[in-house]
């Protein structure tokens, strides 16, 4: 073959003894193509040095971005609730759907809420109302609990899942930069002029993260000051009277919180919110909180993932991911009023 002459999908077919229509399907991952014959295909162009032509790709997505979008179709949006676990009631989890929801309008598609857990469903009667009704597209809410593992027919569907909590399988993930967030929350104080920083999360809330919190905290006190001399306090079970032996034990002048009911306990022990302690945290829901730190901006969250979904959809990749791929989205510092100097 010419080494000047591009290698097209119609030389692959010809190679591989298919029809073009076969190569184009596999090298998209289209579940209609037996794996074996998709590895074989993808093999063969490899092989020949074949190359997706760029200004095909160009002209395709630009008309895609000129086209007006009209409906699209259906994405599920799958929850697992658990006694005690309700999804919409925990506002971060809502917010994701909003985002998700609005950014999906505007592509054409629409979000629609299922319950893996409705009387009488199973996960393979889901599946199958899923597959009958085309919906191809899974947004896959948070779970109940840190180390949840899930079956489903996943080889029919393309995924992006929020968060940790789910285990198995292992899914394209969206996620706001906690790690980052807690790392900036605890510079932010560092710079106001806090010198004794202390970190208060349940523990079982931070496992939910990967433990992107605590590493956080752990990393940006090591390199700020080379010792870790104040244990982080677990808030799942806290007291006021707690709360205090804690404070009288270390002495901080400061503390990062994920759970804004902190400061109902810090109160309660007598102390006074930032004259004694500043408090910050590294997650807050909303962006006009009084409680100062970074806020997540959860609906953009929302946003990429159905930007990410819908890229794969077209791919038409499905099934679990060999090498799943992570989108981080980045939070804003917010003074708020509880650390000095603020309008407190």
């Amino acid at each position: 073959m010419d080494e000047f002459k591009r290698v097209t999908q119609k030389d692959i077919a010809q190679a591989a003894g298919v029809e073009r229509t076969t190569v184009s399907l596999a090298l998209r991952n289209h579940p209609s193509i037996p794996k074996t014959t998709r590895e074989r295909i993808k093999e063969i162009a490899g092989k020949l040095g074949y190359t997706p032509d760029p200004m095909l790709s160009a002209l395709i997505n630009y008309r895609n971005c000129q086209r007006r979008k009209s409906f699209q179709g259906t994405i599920a949006w799958l929850v697992n609730n658990q006694p005690g676990f309700d999804w919409i009631q925990i506002s971060l989890f809502h917010e994701y759907f909003d985002g998700a929801a609005e950014k999906a309008k505007t592509l054409g598609y629409n979000i629609e809420v299922f319950n893996l857990i409705d009387k009488g469903m199973t996960p393979a009667k889901l599946a199958r109302i899923f597959r009958f009704r085309n919906i191809n597209g899974i947004l896959l809410c948070p779970q109940p609990h840190p180390t949840a593992r899930l079956e489903f027919p996943w080889e029919y569907f393309s995924v992006v899942s929020f968060g940790y909590s789910l285990t198995w399988p292992r899914f394209h993930t969206a996620a706001p930069t906690q790690y980052r967030n807690m790392t900036e929350s605890i510079a932010n104080l560092y710079k106001i002029g806090y010198k004794r920083i202390g970190f208060a999360c349940s523990l079982t809330t931070d496992q939910r993260t990967d433990h992107n919190y605590l590493a956080g905290y752990f990393a940006e006190k090591f390199l700020k000051e080379g010792k870790i001399d104040i244990p982080p306090f677990d808030e799942e079970l806290a007291t006021p009277q707690k709360f205090k032996s804690w404070f009288n034990k270390y002495h901080p002048d400061a503390v990062v919180t994920n759970n804004p009911r902190l400061l109902q306990v810090i109160r309660k022990a007598g102390l006074s919110i930032p004259r004694d302690l500043g408090v910050a945290c590294p997650s807050l829901p909303d962006i006009n909180s009084k409680l100062s730190g970074i806020y997540e901006n959860s609906p953009d969250v929302g946003r990429a993932a159905v930007e990410f979904l819908i890229g794969k959809l077209q791919q038409e990749e499905r099934g679990i991911p060999r090498q799943p791929h992570y989108i981080h989205v980045p939070g804003i510092w917010l003074r708020g009023e509880t650390v000095r100097g603020s309008s407190a």
